[in-house]
């Protein structure tokens, strides 16, 4: 049977302390940079990942608009397709919600994490791409993913789902009772 990623949940992993409509690159950078992550443990490092995940979400806003999606925002919010703890375990809490309550045109996929796929240095076909939600079925019948990452498998193999429009977000927020 071949997945599809609109009868899938999307998992949005985020820390009480800023709520679930909060983004790192939505933050004053003041703010931003005092946030701890694991492995940037200086300023410095805080402040060289901030750049580099601006530079990211400005290529895959840019790469969504070309693909004919309709961000309403010009940073994202992050969900992986299924739950997976290997992310989950950074952060304080998390929703569910089904990818099929989102509009199609305000969300995108990578394979893996979107800073990954663009910072990585490799040859894998899927690479520094941004996919549309047809798109990345295809990506998925061709390498397939893993759910519910624990440490086991490739944390390289999971979906992440970005939503570009705050609207979009409390709307399936709200039709998932979470407000």
């Amino acid at each position: 049977m071949e997945i599809q990623v609109n009868d899938l949940n999307a998992y949005h992993y985020f820390d009480e302390q800023y709520g679930p409509l909060a983004s790192l690159c939505s933050l004053p950078e003041d703010q931003a940079i005092k946030i701890e992550h694991k492995g940037l443990t200086t300023e410095s490092d805080r402040i060289r990942y901030l750049k580099e995940r601006k530079i990211c979400e400005n290529i895959m806003f840019r790469s969504l608009v070309k693909k004919g999606g309709k961000p309403e925002i010009n940073y994202a919010l992050y969900f992986t397709i299924g739950e997976q703890r290997v992310v989950g375990d950074l952060y304080s809490t998390h929703m569910v919600i089904p990818v099929r309550d989102f509009d199609p045109k305000t969300i995108s996929f990578t394979y893996t994490d979107s800073f990954h796929t663009y910072s990585r240095i490799d040859n894998h076909p899927t690479r520094r791409k941004l996919y549309t939600i047809e798109e990345i079925n295809h990506v998925i019948s061709n390498y397939g993913f893993h759910s519910n990452l624990n440490g086991e498998g490739s944390l390289y193999k999971f979906i992440e789902m970005q939503v570009w429009s705050l609207q979009a977000m409390k709307n399936a927020m709200k039709k998932n009772k979470y407000i």
